[in-house]
């Protein structure tokens, strides 16, 4: 997996721009309702690369001046639907909607989905609040022969409201039913909703909007229909006048048997027919718990995959209702609708960032350079920059609001070109997981795990003794816990950022010397004088996307069996088994000290921003151990050994 993740980064471009022309054509659709054009010009940088199941995520981000991030353009490689036959999507024409079937050769839909979502009816006026989901869509499917389907940019379009007939018939346990829930629990919440102090002035409010069912349980809260047969609302005779997209969901959906895959246990199917897709009716969660969950019929399981919802039930139906004449009825329900984008298109930018890495200087330190840095991006690297004596400014990303805005302005701009170069060239360190440890000794007698620079000493404890309250307490100086901070704030970093803004580019220095020093302080601290001239430190750089998926061995202990037995007198009638008499053997091995053992004491450092970098010490020292602990099994006579 690592070694695609690689190969998918190398493929994919660091940087993406949409067409002026195209978002104002999308703008001039429902009065610009997504704002998207305030996305005109902006850059979309990648931001991350993530696995899932059966999927890979690729998500790019355009930010403000402010480094915030205003949308988001979301890839997903693999599958696009999970567990369904055929894909639907809704036109626009006119002022009616039809819809495309798109069949597949399997139950899995594999291709390419592209998500755009704009953060900007969050952020400007007139607010829209609750989760934004995705206002431009494209896919491509391919088939199993190789040959693949390409849909064109559809930007989603006003909503077609509907009315709906859902009728259910045989009885089932509901949801809380099945989770153990009776009426003790129904009743408890209608009280605590009338009590004050409680939630009584809220379900007072849901009472206002409609929203009561939030608060208390529905009177037949018991029960769920087995099967539900969804017809137009407004009869057959208005349903050819109607967008033809309603007829999709029409139908008989019968509750899947399984249980626990979906929210709530709530699941109707209706099978595949002819030309009929297979479609779900299942609750989609609302994860920020801003609002009641909503019933919704999508042709995909997964209802987090808004391009595949056909329709939304208006937010107060539940399944219980399909079994009551009076609320049979459904007034509100909402279709998605699509409409076509032609003029949109997407660019790849020229890009003026260039990434280089040393391949032969070891001595200079510097393990990766980006240059060609804007002037903006130079400005919001050095907020939380220092000037050095050499004419750099030294970049903290760790501390204080600037360092954030330094730390996001690294990840949108250098991250992707840093990780693309890494994927296609080397480093000066291998990045893979099974590469070898670099021996790293220590110049002018400086042994490692002395340097109190890089590890600052902790403050020292002072026991006094209370003759009042005869009892001891613990003491330090005055001030000592913050002169231990500062040091540790000034102490040498791992990985280390300089900016230089005559030549405009950004250069990372490694010092594997910090890690190693802590490493061996770790290994050798309070253990006596000299020791760290016995310690050998090794160190190598490491990468979470390069690591590949492990494949451990069965842990061992190994017995005594190959010893050779040692015969102890005891007491009579007692003697020791065989297996004792060996163990003996290694025991007296381990108290002469012929035993040799390999302490190791590691300590790794992260690198900062999104590279997922590493660089790792491994500090080892030789000894011979003496004692250990008798780990025989339960029953064995362990006490014949005392």
């Amino acid at each position: 997996m690592g070694a695609f993740e690689n190969k998918l980064r190398n493929f994919v471009p660091p940087s993406l721009v949409f067409n002026k022309e195209g978002l104002e054509s999308i703008a001039q659709m429902n009065k610009d309702c997504h704002r998207v054009s305030g996305l005109s010009g902006l850059m979309f940088s990648l931001h991350r690369i993530r696995r899932q199941r059966r999927k890979w995520i690729i998500t790019y981000y355009a930010r403000d001046s402010l480094s915030q991030a205003v949308a988001e353009f979301r890839l997903t490689v693999g599958e696009i639907k999970t567990k369904d036959a055929r894909n639907i999507s809704c036109t626009v024409k006119g002022d009616f909607t039809s819809s495309v079937h798109s069949p597949t050769s399997s139950t899995t839909t594999v291709g390419l989905l592209t998500e755009l979502t704009s953060f900007l009816p969050a952020k400007t006026a007139p607010l829209v609040y609750g989760l934004l989901e995705p206002c431009i869509v494209k896919k491509i499917i391919w088939a199993g022969d190789g040959s693949s389907e390409e849909s064109e940019w559809m930007v989603k379009s006003s909503d077609l409201v509907v009315s709906l007939t859902v009728e259910g018939i045989n009885p089932t346990s509901s949801y809380r039913i099945e989770v153990g829930l009776n009426d003790v629990a129904a009743e408890a919440l209608k009280a605590h909703c009338k009590k004050k102090g409680g939630t009584k002035n809220s379900f007072e409010k849901a009472l206002q909007i409609g929203e009561q069912r939030r608060f208390i349980y529905a009177d037949n809260w018991k029960v769920w229909p087995k099967t539900i047969t969804i017809r137009y609302g407004g009869g057959e005779d208005k349903l050819s006048s109607r967008a033809s997209a309603v007829n999709h969901v029409l139908g008989t959906y019968e509750r899947a048997a399984c249980r626990h895959t979906v929210n709530q246990n709530g699941l109707w199917v209706r099978k595949s027919e002819g030309n009929a897709p297979t479609l779900y009716l299942l609750i989609k969660p609302e994860v920020s718990r801003t609002g009641p969950d909503t019933a919704i019929i999508s042709t995909s399981l997964g209802h987090d995959e808004t391009s595949c919802i056909l329709a939304y039930f208006p937010v107060d139906w539940q399944p219980c209702d399909a079994l009551e004449p009076k609320l049979q009825k459904i007034e509100g329900v909402r279709f998605t609708c699509w409409s076509s984008a032609p003029a949109l298109n997407c660019f790849i930018p020229k890009s003026n960032i260039q990434v280089s890495a040393p391949m032969t200087d070891v001595k200079s330190k510097e393990l990766i350079r980006v240059s060609g840095l804007s002037d903006p991006d130079l400005q919001t690297l050095c907020r939380s920059g220092t000037p050095c004596l050499d004419g750099y400014e030294k970049i903290n990303f760790t501390r204080s609001q600037s360092a954030q805005q330094s730390i996001r302005c690294f990840n949108s701009v250098c991250v992707a070109p840093i990780l693309k170069h890494a994927a296609t060239k080397r480093l000066l360190y291998d990045l893979s997981p099974d590469a070898s440890w670099v021996e790293l000794k220590p110049e002018n007698d400086s042994y490692f795990g002395c340097c109190q620079k890089t590890v600052p000493p902790r403050p020292i404890e002072h026991w006094h003794y209370d003759q009042e309250r005869e009892a001891w307490e613990r003491r330090s100086e005055p001030g000592a816990s913050r002169n231990y901070y500062l040091a540790l704030q000034a102490a040498p970093q791992a990985f280390e950022f300089f900016v230089d803004k005559t030549e405009r580019y950004l250069k990372i220095n490694l010092n594997p010397e910090v890690a190693a020093h802590h490493a061996t302080s770790h290994l050798i601290l309070g253990r006596g004088e000299t020791l760290e001239r016995q310690v050998t430190v090794q160190f190598r750089l490491s990468s979470i996307l390069a690591q590949a998926d492990p494949v451990l061995d069965m842990f061992k202990v190994y017995s005594c069996d190959r010893e050779s037995p040692t015969v102890v007198q005891l007491k009579s009638p007692h003697k020791l088994y065989l297996r004792q008499q060996k163990a003996v053997t290694k025991m007296l091995a381990i108290e002469d000290r012929n035993t040799e053992f390999e302490e190791i004491e590691l300590s790794e450092h992260t690198m900062p921003g999104a590279t997922g970098w590493s660089v790792m010490a491994k500090a080892s020292r030789g000894t011979r151990i003496s004692g250990g602990v008798i780990a025989d099994a339960i029953g064995k006579t362990k006490s014949q050994l005392d």
